[in-house]
């Protein structure tokens, strides 16, 4: 964000925006000289299932698509008609392999359990986790680009939202784009403690 790089051919999201005006704002960043430019949007079914309510109905209708060119679905929700199509999408040039599965399958079952008396502390302590991550890295100044958690205000939300799927640590990852190893381990340690695993979800 906010970096002048006007040659970005590549925009790569992994798990879907809240909301198509993120989606849009994002991916503009690439093209901006006119050099044809991709924008590959990674997800799986729990990203988009029906309790995922930070990301919206739209975004989650955009990612199902199959049919509808993106490009065509994406300026009519922002107003615009008649739009032009000419492989500029997967779906219009024959290569969308965006749906592996049927996204209409139930939502896996529940893994863990987390009491509501615990549920604030464990907000505040993961919370204190990815800060921690943030300030150290700003604190090395090794990082060529922003690779901190701070751009996802709602992060913290989305982890307490969907902690009664995250069975093991790679869900982390998968589900929730937290890459460090070290932040992972520690977040997973956490939801292990404050959400244990239901009895029969446990073998």
């Amino acid at each position: 964000m906010g970096v002048d790089a006007p040659y970005v051919e590549n925009i790569i999201h992994i798990t879907p925006p809240s909301n198509i005006e993120s989606y849009v704002q994002e991916t503009g960043r690439a093209g901006r000289t006119g050099i044809p430019s991709r924008a590959t949007l990674y997800y799986n079914n729990s990203d988009i299932a029906a309790n995922k309510e930070h990301v919206q109905e739209p975004m989650k209708v955009y990612c199902r698509s199959q049919d509808t060119c993106l490009r065509k679905q994406i300026l009519e929700y922002l107003g615009f008609s008649g739009v032009t199509q000419q492989r500029c999408c997967c779906i219009c040039d024959g290569t969308c392999n965006n749906v592996a599965e049927n996204v209409t399958k139930s939502v896996k079952p529940k893994v863990r359990s987390l009491p509501n008396d615990d549920k604030t502390i464990l907000e505040e302590l993961l919370l204190s986790e990815l800060n921690d991550f943030d300030n150290n890295i700003k604190a090395s100044g090794i990082a060529l680009f922003d690779c901190s958690f701070s751009d996802d205000k709602n992060l913290v939300g989305k982890i307490i939202e969907g902690i009664e799927y995250i069975k093991t640590e790679a869900d982390l990852l998968e589900t929730y784009g937290i890459w460090d190893e070290t932040c992972s381990s520690n977040i997973f340690s956490l939801i292990a403690k404050y959400a244990p695993l239901i009895q029969n979800s446990a073998n």
